[in-house]
């Protein structure tokens, strides 16, 4: 077989296979927040990221009052929250982790007025209709 074919056929099979990421999970639904900024002596500030919908890769949900977006490769989740400051500005937190289960996201955090940080993200339990 040719060099040419060779190559023809990996790139058949990278796309085939290689190129699709499957979500680690589906993180559709209501989550508790906690962050934490040591630099800044804040060993924990709560929040909510509520109504997070994923289609695919694309997560977009609320957080901090403001609007999320973001998107999950495998278990590498990266999620951007834009609120309006007090000054009117937009400001972005962005928040980089992993899926460490289906109930569970943890990461590191940039918020422009805190610094880095870590961040812990726990599914919230759905409540039981009867």
């Amino acid at each position: 077989m040719s060099l040419y074919k060779w190559a023809s056929l990996a790139v058949l099979l990278l796309t085939l296979f290689g190129c699709r990421t499957q979500p680690a999970a589906d993180l559709t639904g209501s989550w508790d927040l906690d962050m934490a900024f040591p630099d800044k002596g804040i060993t924990s500030m709560q929040g909510d990221m509520g109504g997070l919908q994923q289609t695919g890769t694309a997560i977009t949900g609320t957080a901090l009052g403001g609007d999320l977006k973001g998107t999950i490769n495998g278990s590498r989740v990266t999620l951007t929250v834009y609120f309006k400051a007090y000054s009117g500005e937009t400001v972005p937190v962005v928040f980089k982790g992993k899926v460490v289960d289906a109930n569970t996201l943890k990461g590191t955090v940039n918020f422009l007025s805190r610094g880095s940080g870590t961040w812990t993200a726990k599914r919230k339990a759905e409540k039981i209709h009867n």
